[in-house]
């Protein structure tokens, strides 16, 4: 599991070795021999739903640094030229001069600023937009590797139900020939011989069957991957093991209120909304605007002067933008609401699901297991000397292939029971789940 765990720690250094190499560490990379550690980044690496989310969390950055600006905007220069002539009456004594010519001019540099502690609560609330956005990224990863697991540990139970059934089709094989020997020596009835083709014909069918379950899996596997099709892959893959749990329902419900994302992002939502209520509020008190001017007025008259604006909130009170996040706060805490009973929903029915498939595994003796490989081999035998009928025996064998094929369906639902169950409670599944070797 130290592989797994090292994997898991490479994840966020593959991004930016893609980016530098120009997406030769991406998919590309998933192939030859994959185990669980190199699956797993292979996924994150090439994932839309987790980039969109790590995009997101980029997006949000950048609002973060807009609401540390200092001023709401940029200055705004302004000026004017102006040529300013007199009457005659003005020119000379008793007005018989030309009349007075003069150039008026104005610079003025205006500066809004914020009032009332308006770009501090903006940056309160792009630091709450980063948390929600940081959960729900946490939660997309940890939702992408359940699906990883499941479906690396779905593809193996699949392919290992083909294998055994490919084993006893040949099996059956065997003891269709058997038969027919049998029959044209005269010791069996022809009849054998159509009944041991009838059960290698009901195996071909299930082994068929087996076959397109596998192969499904396997392209689901790839797809998750980012792989093509025609990629040459092949999965080391081994089982899992759970680590010890309570077993009581409430527990895990305080378990699961501690450790899963979705409670801290729904915290971090009411939170947000709460921020930006307060921050719609201060949009009733108006930025100040000043500024400052150089004017040349008159004849000759230089003037320096300042100025400040204040816009007058009179038509819009802001009532209806109150409203609305008054509004988008309570939804946010009814949705605390849902995801806690969610979260308790699928702990009951991931425990419930768990202690079935567990009980029903420990009624699987190791030993029993291997004795079924045994009992499958002495059938053959059994017919080759004459010591069983061949329709006894392929009676025996429907039922022990059968309780075979039963156990690795057990083991493969025990499996994806045992990664829900760590999913549901919010657990880590580099500490929760360890790799069994084969």
């Amino acid at each position: 599991m130290r592989a797994f765990m090292l994997g898991l720690s490479c994840v966020f250094m593959t991004e930016a070795l893609y980016s530098q190499a120009g997406g030769n560490s991406g998919p590309s990379s998933c192939v030859g021999i994959m185990d669980l550690q190199r699956i797993t980044v292979c996924v994150l690496d090439s994932n839309p739903e987790y980039k969109i989310e790590q995009l997101k969390l980029k997006e949000i950055a950048g609002r973060k640094k807009v609401a540390s600006y200092l001023f709401p905007s940029n200055p705004v220069v302004g000026g004017y030229l102006a040529h300013r002539k007199g009457t005659t009456s003005e020119g000379g004594i008793l007005g018989s001069g030309p009349a007075p010519t003069a150039g008026n001019q104005q610079i003025i540099v205006t500066q809004e600023i914020f009032v009332g502690g308006k770009r501090a609560k903006a940056l309160e609330v792009a630091d709450e937009e980063y948390k929600v956005q940081a959960g729900r990224l946490e939660i997309a990863r940890r939702n992408i590797l359940s699906r990883i697991l499941s479906s690396v540990l779905r593809y193996s139970g699949f392919k290992r139900e083909y294998e055994e059934t490919k084993t006893l089709y040949e099996l059956a094989k065997d003891l269709r020939v058997l038969s027919s020997a049998r029959a044209k020596e005269g010791v069996a009835p022809s009849m054998d011989v159509d009944v041991a083709k009838a059960e290698e014909l009901r195996l071909w069918r299930v082994l068929q069957q087996a076959g397109r379950k596998s192969d499904t899996a396997k392209g689901e596997l790839l797809v998750l991957m980012g792989a093509s099709p025609e990629e040459k892959i092949e999965f080391d893959i081994t089982d899992l093991e759970l680590k010890e749990l309570p077993k009581d329902v409430s527990s895990l419900v305080k378990i699961a209120m501690t450790n899963r994302p979705e409670v801290e992002v729904s915290e971090n939502e009411i939170l947000l909304a709460t921020r930006k209520l307060e921050q719609v509020k201060l949009q009733k008190i108006p930025n100040l605007t000043i500024g400052g001017f150089i004017q040349n007025d008159g004849f000759n008259e230089r003037v320096v002067g300042a100025q400040v604006s204040l816009p007058v909130t009179l038509w819009r009170t802001y009532e209806g933008e109150i409203q609305s996040s008054v509004a988008i706060r309570e939804q946010a805490q009814e949705n605390a609401k849902v995801t806690e009973r969610l979260i308790r929903t699928e702990i009951v029915s991931s425990v419930s699901n768990y202690l079935a498939l567990h009980s029903e595994i420990e009624q699987y003796d190791p030993s029993y297991i291997k004795d079924l490989d045994k009992d499958l081999d002495l059938l053959k035998e059994a017919i080759r000397f004459g010591r069983m009928k061949v329709a006894d025996a392929l009676n025996s064998q429907r039922i022990l292939a059968n309780a075979k094929l039963n156990f690795i369906l057990s083991k493969t639902e025990f499996s994806l029971a045992q990664i829900e169950l760590v999913r549901s409670l919010g657990l880590s599944f580099e500490d929760h789940l360890k790799e069994i070797k084969q």
